[in-house]
Formats: structure tokens, C-alpha cells, sequence
């Protein structure tokens, strides 16, 4: 007998992006996201649920990321048998459109164009992924890679990377006449000592072909912990990032966050509309930086907006919505959200996402009826539903 899953009701977690968020030609918002061995896609008007092709005995997912185009979504899953992975290119509709192989578990993935970068744990790839072939491929002795991300304008003839990971905070060159070279972002001598806990390209204002650089840095202890209390935001400068084989990079600003004890910074996500970027972290900590300019050749991030609610659990992913609204998704497999607008510090709240269309805080509870086609749950949140 096969079983053919019909709804989802939670959200397997946590890995880095664990929901992505796109609009439609309706200008409908819908948010994708693993369960499971499956990959789940929620619209938001008519709070229903559908699943994209399922592959045949493949593990979990591990990594998921959405085209800037927000045409095509990439999600990687755990071989069954071995250490190896499978990654697979849909359609938004969730129709299957490409298969990747790999020999190691994927950790992170981001599209450029007609690329597919994947981190693994012992190497870094790009994939063709149209043609399905694997266009550059090189080993990684060093550091753990948790991301790997492209700035939002690439060249016409090099592909820039960058990745970041404890002890790792590189920028990668692919080039067709050269092989996929690295170079590191700090200064060698102090890449082993830190955790590179998360970074963004930022959003870019004019024509200008400067790129910035967002790094979440945190130093890490003797004993290889991390040091949340002197966690701060790197910003860089790259120059000739898209055109050159060598591009110049350097320091331009370095933001202290100012935690309050026991917070720990988990990821980092770039505004779409403005060059700002916003932090989450651990009891629901949220941080906004705007963006501010001299006049001068001098630019500054400021912080604008903090909210923190302990009962939220630890931010693990923030995705952009639509009018300058957050999607945030916590370890607490709740999903919130909040506007960037109305956004004023302790005095704020987050809004339950999924408020009408399920529990939004887990499932405590479940029976059926026996004479009627009802399933009753109880939740979390303190609610019982009948379905």
C-alpha cells in the first residue's frame, strides 16, 4: 500500500534557512519549508498546503535556498545510504526540474543565474545545474562553511562566493580560464580565532559597482568556544568584486552589537528596499541597523530597533516579506511576523504567522472521530481545532 501525503503540520528544524518566502503572479505571498523528508509550500490566502515532487528514498533536508528571480528553489537531502547527498532543482509549483549529486552532506546552497553554489562539508561546488553538470569543485581543509552567498549583481565573466563558518570567512572566485581560487576576508593569521556566525550582501543604492559585506564575528575562547558578549558586524568593501579575478577588500565599519548577557547572534538578513540588514538570535532577540550617509565618501550603520521576547526561543531564520514586512522563524517552530515600519523596540510585539490557519506553536495531541471524516488537535497555544 503507498501513502501519499495530503497536509503538513510542522516544520522540520532547525537548519539555516528553513523557510523561504515568494509571491506569486497574484502577488500571493507563500512560504516554503521542509517536513521532513519533504518540502511543503503554504498559501498564505487560502491557508492550504501542497507538496513539491518527492524524490525516492531520499533523508532529510538540509539546506534549502530560493533564486533571487524567486523562480526556482533548491533543496538538499541527506542520502539514505552513506554520507552523501542529493540535491534537486523545482519550479515554485514544485514541479522537479533538475538532480544534483554529491559525495558529502550539503550544508548550505544559493543561486547566481544558471549556477547552484553548494558548501559541503569537506569541499565547496558550483553546479550548472541546468545541464546538470558540476562546473568547479575544491576541497576545504579548513573551518566548517554554514553559508555561501552571492552579492544580488554578478559579472559577465567571473562568479563571486563568499562563505562563512567557525573559522572560515572566505570570498571565492570562479573563472572560466582559472580554477575556483579563495582568498580569506581577515587577516590569515586571525581566521582560526573567530566564529563566522552569518553574512549578507547588502542592497546597494545608484549605479555604483561597490559591494558591501555584512559579517556577523565572534571571537572564540581558548577553549574553541564562542564569545556571544564581544560579538560584533564587520562591514566590508569589496571592489572589483565582479569584474576582477583579484577584487580589493577591506574594513569599512565595525558595528559592537551590545548584547545583553546569555544573547548569541544566529543570523543576519540584508533589506531588499534599503542597504540595512536586520540581527536575530537567542530569546527572540531582533536587531535593525539603517543605513546612513555623510555626504561623503563615509557611509554608517545605526541601530534603529531591538526587540527581544524569551518566550519566542532562538531566531533561526529571518526571510524579507512583502511591504517591508519579516517573516522570522525560531527553534521554537513558530513563525512571526513583524513590520519593519511599526517596529519600536520593547514596546513591540511579533504576530503569529500562522494564527488562522493551524497551531502555530506545535501539536500536543491528536484523535479522530470514529462515525465523522473529523481529526481533532490540541496545541501549544492553547487551543483545540477540529479538522
Amino acid at each position: 500500500m503507498e501513502l501519499t501525503p495530503s497536509h503538513a503540520f510542522g516544520i522540520q528544524g532547525p537548519i539555516r534557512d528553513n523557510i523561504l518566502v515568494y509571491s506569486d503572479s497574484r502577488a500571493i505571498e507563500h512560504v516554503v519549508y521542509p517536513v521532513g523528508c519533504h518540502i511543503v509550500c503554504f498559501d498564505s490566502e487560502s491557508y492550504s498546503t501542497r507538496f513539491f515532487e518527492q524524490p525516492t528514498n531520499y533523508g532529510l533536508v538540509t539546506a534549502l535556498a530560493i533564486a533571487p528571480n524567486e523562480k526556482n528553489i533548491a533543496a538538499a537531502y541527506r542520502a539514505t545510504i552513506g554520507d552523501g547527498a542529493n540535491v534537486v532543482v523545482y519550479r515554485t509549483n514544485g514541479k522537479r526540474v533538475a538532480s544534483l549529486v554529491h559525495r558529502s552532506r550539503v550544508t548550505s546552497l544559493c543561486f547566481s543565474g544558471d549556477q547552484l553554489i553548494g558548501s559541503a562539508e569537506d569541499s565547496m561546488n558550483i553546479w550548472s545545474w541546468e545541464t546538470e553538470k558540476l562546473s568547479f569543485s575544491t576541497s576545504i581543509t579548513t573551518g566548517n562553511i554554514t553559508r555561501v552567498s552571492c552579492p544580488p549583481t554578478q559579472g559577465s565573466s567571473n562568479l563571486l562566493v563568499s562563505s562563512t563558518g567557525k573559522g572560515h570567512c572566505r570570498l571565492w572566485i570562479a573563472n572560466a580560464r582559472h580554477r575556483l581560487t579563495n582568498s580569506i576576508i581577515p587577516s590569515p593569521n586571525t581566521e582560526q580565532k573567530y566564529d563566522y556566525r552569518d553574512h549578507t550582501w547588502l542592497t546597494t543604492l545608484g549605479t555604483d559597482q561597490t559591494l558591501f559585506l555584512a559579517i556577523v564575528t565572534e571571537p572564540l575562547s581558548k577553549d574553541g568556544n564562542p564569545c556571544s558578549e564581544e560579538t560584533k558586524v564587520c562591514i566590508y568593501k569589496v571592489t572589483d568584486g565582479t569584474s576582477s579575478s583579484r577584487p580589493r577588500v577591506e574594513l569599512d565599519q565595525t558595528i559592537q552589537t551590545e548584547l545583553r548577557k546569555g544573547i548569541q547572534i544566529t543570523t543576519i538578513l540584508a533589506f531588499r528596499s534599503s542597504p540595512g540588514f536586520a540581527l536575530g538570535g537567542s530569546k527572540g532577540t531582533v536587531i535593525t541597523y539603517d543605513y546612513h550617509h555623510d555626504g561623503g565618501s563615509h557611509q554608517n550603520f545605526v541601530n534603529k530597533k531591538r526587540l527581544s521576547k524569551e518566550s519566542n526561543g532562538t531566531v533561526v531564520s529571518i526571510q524579507n516579506s512583502k511591504e517591508d514586512r519579516l517573516l522570522i522563524y525560531s527553534d521554537e517552530n513558530i513563525i512571526h511576523e513583524l513590520d519593519i515600519d511599526e517596529f519600536e523596540g520593547e514596546r513591540s510585539t511579533f504576530t503569529d504567522f500562522l494564527t488562522n490557519a493551524g497551531h502555530s506553536r506545535g501539536i500536543d495531541d491528536m484523535d479522530c472521530c470514529m462515525e465523522k471524516p473529523l481529526r481533532v488537535s490540541c496545541g501549544k497555544d492553547k487551543a483545540v481545532k477540529i479538522w
